[in-house]
C-alpha cells in the first residue's frame, strides 16, 4: 500500500501508529495486524444536525441512538474479538464529504466516512 494515496496505510505506518493489542504474533518476527472495527460516533450536541441529514435513518432521540450504538459496539467486539474504535463525525464535514462523493447521508455513508477519517488519522494524513 502507498501512504502517498489518501486513505491508504502502509504496513510500517500502521504498525508505528497501532496499539500492539491489535497485533498477533504468527511466529517470532512475524506479526499480523488485526485492524479494529471502526464505527461512527455522534455527539449529543450535534445529534439534531445529524438527524436533519438522515431524518428517517436515525432514532428520534440521541439517547435511543446512543443505547443502540453502544450495544452494537459491545456486540461487535465480543463476537469478533476485535477492538472497536468509535470515530466522532461532525455533521458539516460528513455532509461535505458525502456531497463530494455524490452520495446522500445514510448509515452506510456515516460508516464509510468514519473509516476514511480513521485511516487518514492512522496514516498521519488529513482528509
Amino acid at each position: 500500500m502507498d501512504a502517498s494515496r489518501p486513505g491508504r496505510i502502509t504496513i510500517a505506518g500502521a504498525l508505528r501508529q497501532t496499539n500492539f493489542r491489535d497485533c498477533i504474533v504468527l511466529r517470532p518476527g512475524v506479526w499480523l495486524l488485526i485492524m479494529p472495527l471502526v464505527i461512527p460516533w455522534l455527539l449529543e450536541r450535534e445529534y439534531q444536525q445529524h438527524r436533519n441529514l438522515d431524518y428517517y435513518g436515525l432514532p428520534e432521540t440521541f439517547e435511543e441512538w446512543c443505547e443502540t450504538a453502544s450495544e452494537l459496539a459491545d456486540q461487535l467486539s465480543r463476537v469478533t474479538g476485535r477492538r472497536v474504535v468509535k470515530v466522532v463525525i461532525h455533521p458539516g464535514e460528513l455532509e461535505e464529504w458525502a456531497r463530494r462523493q455524490g452520495r446522500v447521508v445514510s448509515a452506510q455513508v456515516r460508516s464509510r466516512f468514519a473509516e476514511v477519517l480513521w485511516q487518514a488519522e492512522s496514516a498521519g494524513l488529513t482528509t
